[in-house]
Order: structure tokens, then sequence, then C-alpha cells
């Protein structure tokens, strides 16, 4: 079946299937998995049609809950994604997506029309998701990039947050400095513990050292920031991000500088 077939090359960008060489690149975050006997209920709690709860499924999904519970109530405040993706469709209805409670971050789950979708496709291939729970960072939204790689090679970055003609003042001041320090970091370590030839990685700039935040297929759904199909190709690698109300594209630093 083309459909299932599709599913189960899609569940290899899940966070849950990635290498721990590639998870260790992350913002660090700890796992919960639902198990297969949970799934039912967990299905049946964002209304997925044709999922049934039993006592066996509600026992199942009580101490999944519980080990959730346990992860993101030791922090003050936690954010909460399922492998496949986050609930990141609901931030304008409740302003953030900090919880503070593992019961808070299900009815923030309900609420998602993606992980609605994803749950759904979970339930009727009897994939289990897996929770992933940080602590809560309040991330600068400058720092963040996502990077092209096709067939092994770093294609473009781009500054992330794009909508709403956002410019940062930062990226251009850092702009060479974002540019050396993500292009070495999705070398030298991003692309040689990868088992995908072609993904996007979603990326955080420090000054100390990038770290991943998301990892997703390349393909006509992603969104390419400033690689969009409305601007022109790079003629080689490079960095693109607004500045003075235009486009900026910096050449990304050699293979071997």
């Amino acid at each position: 079946m083309v459909e299932e077939k599709i599913f189960h090359d899609i569940t290899s960008f899940y966070l849950e299937n990635l290498p721990k060489q590639i998870l260790d690149l992350f913002i660090p975050q700890v796992s919960v998995a639902v198990t297969k006997e949970a799934l039912p209920s967990f299905a049946a709690q964002l209304d997925v049609p044709g999922a049934v709860r039993t006592r066996e499924s509600n026992q199942a999904m009580a101490e999944v809950f519980t080990r959730l519970r346990s992860v993101v109530e030791s922090h003050e405040y936690s954010f909460v994604r399922l492998g496949s993706k986050s609930p990141k469709d609901v931030e304008a209805l409740y302003g953030t997506l900090k919880v503070s409670t593992a019961k808070d971050a299900l009815l923030m789950f309900a609420v998602s029309k993606r992980i609605r979708a994803d749950v759904n496709w979970n339930f009727l291939y009897g994939y289990p998701p897996v929770f992933f729970v940080r602590p809560w960072m309040d991330l600068s939204p400058w720092r963040e990039f996502r990077c092209f790689i096709r067939n092994r090679e770093l294609e473009g970055i781009s500054q992330y947050f794009c909508r709403n003609r956002a410019e940062f003042p930062e990226i251009a001041h850092e702009a060479r400095s974002i540019a050396k320090a993500v292009t070495r970091f999705i070398r030298e370590k991003v692309i040689p513990m990868a088992e995908h030839d072609t993904f996007a990685c979603d990326v955080y700039y420090t000054t100390a050292a990038p770290l991943i935040v998301d990892y997703n297929p390349l393909t006509g759904r992603t969104g390419l920031c400033f690689f969009d199909a409305s601007l022109p190709p790079p003629e080689r690698p490079e960095v693109r991000f607004r500045h003075n109300g235009g486009i900026v594209a910096l050449p990304l630093p050699q293979e071997n500088p």
C-alpha cells in the first residue's frame, strides 16, 4: 500500500528514530514513549476516528501519563512535542507553547490540528508515538536558522522566522560568524551522523555551539523560507536573511576554508 510505505518512510525522520549521535546534537530533551497498549486511549483523547478506550488501554495510558507528568513537572515550565512535530499551530491561540503540567500539554495536543493529524496516522498504522520534553527556554527568534541538505551537501541556510517581513538586526551584525559556525556544524557534525542524504535541519545559533531544534524531510511541502520559488536559486551555497527591507545573501565558507 503506497500510503503505508509513505508513512513508514516519514517515520524515519521522527526524533525517536534518529541516530543517538544526531539526538545528542539537539537541545537536551527527554523522551516518554506511548506504549502500543496505550495508543487507543491516547488516540481517543484526541478524537481520532475509530479509536475506542478500553479498561486496559486506559490503564496503560494512565501509566504513560504518570511518566510524562514526572518529566514535565520536574521543571517549572516545559516544552512538549511528539517525535513527529510540535503543536506550534496553537501558539497563536494560547500565546505560548509553555506548559507547567502534563495535563496542559495534552489539552494543547487535543486542540492542535498538526498533532491530531499525526496521531490519526499513528493509530491507523499501529505506531505508538513518543513525547519529547525539555525545560522551557526563551529562545531568541533571530538565532534560529533552517538548513537545507541535499545529497549530503549543504545547499543553503535561511533565517527561520520569515513571515510578516521579520527583520533582525542581530543577524546582519553577526552574519559572518553565523555562516561560519552553522556551516561547520552541519558539515562536520550533522551530515556525517545523519542516515538521510536529503533533509532540512533547524539550528539554534549560539556563540558556544549551535544546537538542533528540529529535523525533517526536505520535500515539496517543506517550508523553504528565503529559498522559495519566488527568489532566484543561488549559484553557490549561501545564508539568506532580511536586512534593510530586502533579502541579503552571504556566500557560505568553502568546504576547506
